[in-house]
C-alpha cells in the first residue's frame, strides 16, 4: 500500500501576495516621486542658468556700446536730423538710440568704425538694432539682434552735467543751441523688470565727448 505525503512545498498566500504588492507600488511611487523632482530641480536650475547667461550677455554688450557713445548727430531715413543720443528714435518702441565708435572691422575695410544703435522692447523683448551707416536713406534696415526676453517693462532715464536726473534727451540750454555744441549725458539708468529677476537698475557711464559744430548736411 502506497503512503501519499502532503506537498510541503512553500508558496505565498493570497495575504502576502496582496502585502508585498502594496509595498512595491509603495516603493515605486517613492521612487518615481523622487526622480521627477530630481528632474524639475534640475531642469529649474538649468533654466536660471540660461536667464543669467542672457542677462548677463545683454548687459555686456550694452555697456559696451554705450560707453564708446560719442556726440555725433544723423540723419534718419525720412531725411530728418536726429541728435547723438535720443529716448524717441525712430524705431518703434526705442528706449535708446545713439551713436557709437569702435565699430569692428577686422578686415581692415576702409570705412568708419561708427554706427548707430538702438534699443526698442517690442512684444516683451528687449531687442538691439544696429545700423552700417550713420546718415540713413530710406528704407534702411537695420540687423536686430534679441537680448532679453519675457521683460515685463524698460524704463531709461539721463544723468545731466549738473548731476540731475532727466527723464528725456537732449536737453540742451540756450547757450549750447547757441554755441552749436551737443552733449550726450554723463550717465544713463537702465531699469527693466524680467518675469525670472523682478526690477534690476544698471547705471551706464557716458564718456562725455562733445561735437563742437556739425557735420555737413545735418
Amino acid at each position: 500500500m502506497m503512503n501519499i505525503r502532503p506537498d510541503k512545498t512553500c508558496g505565498f498566500t493570497l495575504l502576502e501576495l496582496l502585502v508585498a504588492l502594496t509595498v512595491f507600488s509603495i516603493m515605486s511611487l517613492m521612487t518615481y516621486t523622487g526622480l521627477t523632482t530630481v528632474l524639475n530641480s534640475y531642469s529649474h536650475a538649468k533654466e536660471k542658468t540660461e536667464q543669467l547667461s542672457e542677462l548677463q550677455a545683454a548687459f555686456t554688450l550694452i555697456t559696451r556700446d554705450i560707453e564708446q557713445a560719442i556726440a555725433r548727430p544723423v540723419r534718419n531715413s525720412y531725411g530728418d536730423s536726429e541728435e547723438p543720443m535720443v529716448n524717441d528714435g525712430e524705431a518703434i518702441g526705442t528706449l535708446l538710440e545713439f551713436t557709437r565708435t569702435g565699430r569692428p572691422n577686422p578686415a581692415a575695410l576702409p570705412r568708419s568704425n561708427l554706427q548707430r544703435i538702438a534699443y526698442t522692447l517690442d512684444d516683451n523683448k528687449l531687442m538691439r538694432l544696429s545700423w552700417a551707416v550713420l546718415d540713413r536713406a530710406p528704407g534702411s534696415e537695420p540687423l536686430e539682434s534679441l537680448l532679453l526676453t519675457k521683460v515685463k517693462s524698460a524704463s531709461i532715464r539721463f544723468l545731466d552735467k549738473n548731476m540731475d536726473w532727466q527723464e528725456d534727451w537732449p536737453t540742451k540750454t540756450k547757450q549750447e543751441q547757441e554755441s552749436g555744441v551737443i552733449k550726450v549725458p554723463r550717465a544713463v539708468e537702465l531699469t527693466i523688470e524680467l518675469e525670472a529677476w523682478g526690477e534690476i537698475k544698471r547705471l551706464f557711464r557716458v564718456p562725455g565727448n562733445e561735437y563742437y559744430g556739425k557735420p555737413n548736411g545735418v
